[in-house]
């Protein structure tokens, strides 16, 4: 039986999360502050708010934290999603992003679970080319400390019987970014300690 190597992701630099708040803010400054644009992307519950909470801006911009999901969730209270309505809000992006990436001195951070390169493009595609670098931050780890912490949050709306099937289908649709989608960068950050640190590496450049 013939067993085809994985392939490797690209990656510009691999980060531990650091425990302590101040030195999680020191990280999130340090990496987020040189782009025009940054996107956060990951599954639920792998750290993503957390490190975009860290981050204090750069100083004397503007700043813009944008998390579809945020206004989804104060749309629909319940837990559940209307699909046409995340058209309605695309259209949105469209008029609010034209407008932001042209704003003198301001940085725009998407954050969300973003897994596919043609919604990750359509924000790249909002900012012209000449402004400014752009970065992406993977957060990432083994899905089955994933699943422990998603079942422990309890912020997906669905069964403790149907939620790992969930996760592991959408880990497994996950289509990993690459440079040739324009980023200047792009970060993985490990916020599962030891073990996350041995699964990344294997699976970097």
């Amino acid at each position: 039986m013939r067993f085809e190597e994985a392939e490797l992701r690209e990656c510009s630099e691999l980060y531990n999360m650091p425990e302590e708040p101040a030195n999680k803010t020191i990280l999130a400054n340090h990496l987020m502050a040189p782009y025009r644009f940054v996107m956060i992307m990951g599954l639920s519950s792998t750290g993503k708010s957390t490190f975009l909470d860290a981050y204090t801006g750069r100083k004397g911009w503007g700043l813009t934290k944008w998390n579809r999901d945020n206004v989804m969730d104060m749309v629909f209270q319940d837990g559940t999603r209307v699909d046409k309505f995340y058209g309605y809000l695309a259209e949105f992006e469209g008029r609010l992003f034209d407008k932001l990436f042209v704003r003198e001195r301001h940085q725009v951070v998407v954050e969300g679970w973003n897994t596919l390169p043609r919604l990750r493009r359509r924000y790249l595609n909002y900012m012209p080319e000449t402004i400014g670098r752009s970065a992406i931050f993977v957060f990432d780890g083994p899905v089955e400390e994933i699943i422990k912490r998603n079942v422990a949050s309890n912020k997906i709306n669905l069964s403790r019987q149907e939620l790992p099937l969930f996760l592991k289908n959408r880990y497994n649709s996950i289509v990993w970014p690459t440079f040739s989608e324009g980023w200047n960068d792009i970060y993985y950050i490990n916020t599962f300690g030891a073990r996350g640190t041995t699964y990344l590496k294997d699976k970097l450049e």
